[in-house]
């Protein structure tokens, strides 16, 4: 889902934390992913 960029930020930060808030910024301007988040938290 969150394309090539999420194993690179895991790699190079090694930051879950990091990971994550990319993952959510990649996909934030989608309204799917965006209530997904929202389910999650």
């Amino acid at each position: 889902m969150y394309s090539h960029m999420a194993p690179y930020f895991i790699v190079v930060n090694g930051g879950i934390t990091l990971n994550f808030f990319i993952c959510i910024c990649y996909l934030g301007f989608d309204l799917l992913s965006l209530t997904y988040f929202t389910f999650l938290f």
